[in-house]
């Protein structure tokens, strides 16, 4: 049995519009301090307890009146073996009492390219990370900064990724000052991710290749899903864009479709894009898609179909 705070259900989180790998914030439950009137309910206290037993409380969420800025969300990084390369992360505390943040290492957060696509274990540069300081304390309203410095061994080919991980906790004497007699306390730590990429100078040529566009009805709606299929065949990670054209046997265009924003594509993974139109009337049609990687138009496929109306 899982009970979760009805104010406290995930929700969804983007930390950017351009970090759609960034892994939002997670938070572990620390601790609960009763209150005599949250004790006086026996059930409500038996359920907090088997959940705080059974498994930690991920959310999705972060308030934006007590909120830690951090930039930049993403280190996407091209490095030469045995060069030490490195920069700084800006941290701002915005919330109204003191925090504690831990910064370590960590492995790569996967995420998946679409509903379809392989797993795929990318190699991890965790171990080539360094950051000073690991431990701040950051003061209500205060700006600090964090360094990093990657160092990447020698004969290395193929892009690595990992993670720095940011642990955010109300310090001691902030806790000391929020909390409050006859009142409940949840105290719980913010993680913030942040997704690192390190290409190997001489090995970053691009390779995707273009499968089948694939046109569907979208579930039990009244959308057509035409899903463009992709497969990084490179040695680095890329984010692919585009669009997809939707033409009539005249060959007259009567739609454009933006692909959109997408979550990176690793070095040996597959996945497909999907894009939904509403036809206004039956017919045959051309979808062509065109599919651009790191600015340059590399790739394009298209798919005749018959739309003859909704059942």
């Amino acid at each position: 049995m899982s009970w979760v705070p009805r104010d406290l259900r995930p929700v969804t989180f983007d930390q950017s519009p351009d970090a759609l790998d960034v892994v939002g914030a997670t938070f572990a439950v620390r601790t609960l301090i009763f209150s005599k009137r949250v004790a006086r309910s026996s059930k409500l206290a038996f359920l907090v307890c088997l959940q705080l037993a059974a498994c930690s409380l991920n959310l999705w969420f972060v308030s934006s009146a007590e909120a830690v800025e951090l930039q930049p969300l993403r280190l996407e990084l091209s490095a030469r073996p045995g060069e030490p390369l490195g920069g700084e992360f800006r941290l701002v505390n915005d919330r109204a009492y003191p925090v504690i943040v831990t910064v370590v290492s960590d492995r790569y957060p996967v995420v998946p390219f679409s509903e379809t696509s392989n797993v795929v274990e990318p190699p991890s540069c965790a171990s080539w990370i360094s950051v000073v300081p690991a431990s701040i304390e950051v003061a209500p309203g205060q700006e600090t900064s964090i360094r990093y410095q990657i160092v990447v061994p020698a004969g290395v080919t193929q892009e690595h990724v990992g993670a720095i991980r940011f642990d955010v906790d109300q310090a001691a004497s902030g806790a000391a000052a929020a909390s409050a007699p006859g009142h409940g306390q949840l105290q719980v730590t913010m993680r913030l991710i942040v997704p690192v990429y390190v290409a190997i100078e001489g090995y970053r040529d691009p390779r995707v290749s273009i499968g089948q566009v694939v046109v569907s009805q979208a579930g039990n709606t009244q959308r057509l899903k035409i899903a463009v299929g992709l497969a990084n065949e490179g040695p680095v990670h890329v984010r692919p864009f585009g669009h997809v054209t939707i033409m009539n046997e005249d060959r007259r265009v009567v739609a454009t479709l933006p692909i959109g924003r997408t979550p990176p594509l690793l070095p040996g993974q597959r996945g497909e894009v999907p894009v939904y139109w509403k036809p206004e009337m039956p017919g045959r049609y051309i979808a062509v898609a065109v599919v651009n990687i790191e600015n340059i138009q590399l790739i394009e496929q298209q798919q005749a179909f018959l739309f003859e109306g909704w059942l």
